[in-house]
């Protein structure tokens, strides 16, 4: 096995293009910092992804998905989601009992009477984990032949001989033999093979598209390699794929793993009688058939766990909250459900101001429209409280009136349609836009803007660049804007992107922090260079200057 340290970076050199990349990150910050934390420390590699109201709200990839070659983790990486394979086979045994295909009180002997307590073992045994046969894992030397190709008629004659721990239905213990057996069932049932089945009855119909049962890993670019640390990453053993089937052996993303949580959870797989069945009987139990009860940030929630070889993996549907959380590793440190309960609780911390930013961005943008696009007076009526206030560092304060402010307009409107007045466009700088709650009232709302003047054949110049702030409140679940200032207007040539101290300071900072020996920053604005600068010391000890050459 080979061991892998991840290498030190040089340098870095950072463009116009970096910088943009980093101001459009997402709402959730303190999620970004997380995420970053754990990447930078080395402590996890993966993908992790939030649904709230069956629509993704959150990902984050991070990492490696092959250290050895150092390919980077992505979000489309693809990874053994070990026994969250079992919720899906609970699923697919489940859809042949709605078919009538099969029922939960059919015995294991009617499919396979070689197994001990053939006849006393029900499908419902097997998938609630209490069949009593023997974990086959856990016998000696099984660890070894599990890495190699078996056929079927092979790990049937090793259940029959590994034999039983208890008779059915005595006590609950984890296994993976009752879900390999209820893969073998479903063959038998539908006459095709697990890969085939599960691109049948979830694959396609909920359009899956990094989902299947597939060979060895890593032989597809977008399949993640796994890996265990032992004073460095090394690559782990793998369990032959011929084995596992239902068990273990399906092939996802975090995105994919989501999807089909979401569906099964409104009901598009199942009947609802189904569904209900499938969950564990009460709080204390942690099994159910195919599904199992967790805590995750103080909340109930319903899923299963997933790890085989060095993948690590974690599907939670949330219900009080309409939110599913999934995550997936190929290798990890800080442990797996550690990680996704503080991230949740992340999450949880931002999404209510996440929720307001993207209501006050979406009003913004209707009042805008409603000026410069619609010329819409009565949109305006509906949306500016009876006290409105207007003011402007060039124009002043306006009369305290809604009226005041859309007559001006209305002139504005008049003058561009008979030609005395060229039209304009309004655009909300996103990545300035920060809101902040006040209670039992509204938001206030601070962000850059800019104006464009649109010319007869339909181009746009940049005019003006300014500052807003405007008080949003809601009355009945009806935002309305009551306060507008818009302030600092400077003609946009003389608006250049300065690099400021603070930046300068931070980088300093970080030098120290990640052990960084040099850092070279060069900005571009509109095809010239605005600035170069270069920080920290040269490979002889030597204070580096915008001389100093990286290797990149």
């Amino acid at each position: 096995m080979r061991k892998h340290s991840l290498p030190f970076a040089l340098g870095f050199i950072i463009t116009l293009l970096f910088i943009k990349s980093l101001s459009a990150q997402s709402l959730f910050k303190g999620l970004d910092n997380y995420f970053l934390d754990i990447e930078l420390h080395d402590q996890g590699h993966g993908v992790f992804s939030i649904f709230r109201d069956g629509t993704e709200v959150y990902k984050r990839a991070v990492g490696y998905q092959d250290l050895d070659r150092n390919i980077k983790t992505n979000e489309r990486t693809r990874y053994r989601v070990g026994s969250i394979s079992k919720l899906m086979t609970a699923v697919m045994i489940f859809r042949a009992i709605d078919e009538g295909r099969i029922s939960l009180d059919t015995k294991l002997a009617a499919y396979y009477p070689e197994i001990p307590n053939a006849n006393e073992i029900t499908i419902e045994d097997l998938l609630r984990h209490q069949s009593g046969l023997k974990e086959i894992i856990n016998q000696p030397g099984m660890l070894e032949w599990l890495q190699y190709p078996h056929s079927k008629r092979e790990v049937l004659m090793q259940l029959k001989k590994i034999g039983f721990e208890s008779k059915p239905k005595k006590q609950q213990s984890y296994n993976n033999n009752n879900y390999i057996l209820l893969s073998y069932i479903l063959e038998d049932i539908y006459k095709k093979s697990f890969a085939a089945i599960l691109q049948q009855k979830l694959i396609v119909p909920l359009g899956l598209s990094d989902t299947y049962y597939g060979d060895g890993m890593g032989n597809d670019p977008k399949e993640a390699l796994s890996f265990l640390y032992n004073k460095g990453w090394e690559q782990s053993d793998a369990i032959h794929h011929s084995i596992p089937l239902g068990a273990g052996g399906i092939i996802s993303n975090p995105t994919d793993m989501n999807i089909f949580i979401n569906a099964l959870f409104e009901g598009r797989i199942l009947s609802k009688e189904g569904l209900q069945r499938m969950l564990p009987e009460n709080n204390s139990n942690a099994y159910g058939l195919g599904i199992m009860n967790y805590e995750l940030a103080g909340f109930k929630c319903y899923g299963h766990t997933g790890g085989i070889d060095g993948y690590r993996s974690w599907l939670l549907y949330v219900p009080e909250l309409n939110t599913s959380v999934a995550y997936a590793s190929n290798a990890q440190r800080t442990p797996f459900k550690e990680l996704t309960d503080h991230a949740f609780s992340l999450y949880q911390q931002e999404e209510s101001l996440v929720r307001l930013t993207q209501d006050i961005r979406k009003q913004d943008s209707l009042l805008f429209d409603a000026v410069f696009v619609k010329r819409n007076a009565d949109y305006l009526q509906n949306v500016l409280v009876k006290d409105f206030e207007f003011y402007h560092d060039k124009g002043g304060r306006t009369d305290t009136t809604a009226l005041t402010f859309i007559n001006n307009f209305k002139r504005i409107w008049k003058s561009e349609q008979e030609g005395r007045k060229k039209k304009l466009r309004r655009e909300l700088d996103v990545n300035s836009l920060k809101v902040y709650p006040i209670n039992n009232y509204g938001a206030l709302q601070i962000a850059n803007h800019r104006f464009y003047e649109i010319q007869e054949d339909g181009t746009e110049t940049l005019m003006d660049i300014a500052k807003i702030v405007q008080l949003w409140e809601k009355e009945k679940d009806i935002w309305k804007v009551s306060r507008i200032i818009s302030y600092d207007h400077q003609p946009a040539k003389v608006q250049p992107y300065r690099i400021t101290k603070d930046l300068e300071t931070s980088i300093g900072k970080w030098i120290k922090e990640y052990n960084v020996p040099t850092v070279g920053v060069g900005l571009v604005n509109e095809g010239k260079i605005t600035y170069s600068k270069t920080f920290g010391t040269k490979s002889n000890n030597k204070s580096a200057d915008n001389n100093t050459i990286f290797k990149v």
